[in-house]
């Protein structure tokens, strides 16, 4: 590559074309941004080299090849249907007035070549813009998979370790397993991208050497727009990790019974003092949107809480097998009942010199 030599004392004088000949510019090929720029582009002329993530409605910062030039990428706001283009500005500190004043209010001279991602249709869609990424081997290829009922991935030697999966519309769709027949190290990345435009997409447990290992429990799902890494572990085992959104675990059955999958949360809160002796029920704000609240539990301590008998409120607990309470809730408040002449209606549940029980409601978040 070129090299100016400052080594010679004596008063060096400077011009414009040594700036040139050091980075490559114009006709002086072998500068600092021409090297680079040719070892970047023996991997193709549009992929994204670091940064460039989706955080929010933001593109983070980056570094992308773009028609085969080295151009940075802000931090900018994008919107739908992105398509990375070059865009040329100048920055204010750059604006030089020179020697013979022409023109009088001066040139530009900091020119910042950047590339944007917005509605502007440019080169490539940021959608399918492939990235650099890989340990001991470059990954620049996109490989697209339309899920179906078990469908396998299949890692390849030399083939692309990001994956763009999507959903074909059927209802819970499921990725089975990977297929590797291509040799990694240990802790060896694939990113796989997520991209459900109906149903969440299932991510279930292998059992066997090569297959997904949710670390969540028996099965996982991931909902658009989730980007998930799969990550090599010994044993010919790949693990799935989250890079941005949660996996999700806890199924239940909608009002028409079909089974789906959320993310449920638990919250607790005090009941407060009770009489239940004298007093039928206890109401209490819960909070929270009536409509994602999936169950409710009530426990009742028959002395303080830090000692004795605890009881589920709706559980049988005489000998006759009647249940003793009821918990209803609506959209602002969960309402705990018990039974008139039940086995809470005794003085044993009278008194209210402490808390009476905790309310623990599952929801989805």
């Amino acid at each position: 590559m070129n090299l100016f030599k400052t080594t010679e004392l004596g008063g060096l004088p400077l011009n414009l074309n040594d700036f040139r000949f050091i980075f490559g510019q114009d006709t002086y090929t072998g500068g600092i941004y021409q090297v680079l720029n040719s070892m970047l582009r023996r991997f193709g002329n549009n992929f994204i080299i670091y940064g460039c993530e989706v955080s929010g409605t933001d593109i983070t910062a980056g570094l992308v090849m773009l028609d085969g030039e080295l151009l940075f990428v802000d931090l900018h706001a994008f919107g739908a249907n992105t398509h990375f283009a070059k865009v040329t500005t100048y920055h204010a500190d750059g604006l030089k007035v020179f020697e013979d004043n022409t023109p009088p209010t001066g040139h530009d001279t900091y020119q910042k070549d950047r590339a944007t991602v917005s509605a502007v249709v440019g080169t490539v869609a940021f959608a399918t813009m492939p990235r650099l990424k890989g340990r001991g081997e470059n990954y620049l290829n996109v490989t697209t998979i339309t899920l179906t009922a078990s469908k396998l991935i299949t890692i390849t030697p030399n083939n692309g370790n990001i994956y763009n999966i999507k959903s074909d519309g059927s209802t819970h769709v499921e990725l089975s397993g990977i297929i590797d027949t291509s040799t990694k190290v240990e802790g060896e990345e694939i990113y796989i991208k997520i991209d459900s435009t109906s149903d969440p997409i299932i991510i279930n447990v292998g059992t066997a050497a090569g297959e997904i290992n949710g670390f969540k429990g028996l099965k996982c799902i991931a909902t658009a727009g989730t980007i998930m890494k799969l990550i090599y572990s010994q044993g010919g085992v790949w693990y799935v990790k989250s890079a941005s959104k949660a996996l999700l675990t806890t199924p239940y059955k909608d009002a028409a019974g079909i089974t789906t999958y959320k993310r449920t949360l638990t919250k607790i809160i005090e009941l407060g003092d009770w009489n239940m002796d004298a007093t039928t029920n206890v109401d209490v704000a819960h909070g929270l949107t009536g409509s994602k609240i999936i169950d409710v539990r009530t426990k009742i301590f028959r002395n303080a809480p830090s000692g004795g008998l605890s009881y589920n409120l709706e559980s049988a607990i005489a000998n006759d097998g009647v249940v003793d309470g009821v918990i209803i809730w609506d959209d602002t408040h969960i309402y705990n009942n018990r039974k008139t002449g039940g086995n809470f209606d005794i003085a044993n549940f009278n008194s209210t010199s402490f808390n009476r029980g905790l309310i623990y409601i599952i929801y989805e978040e």
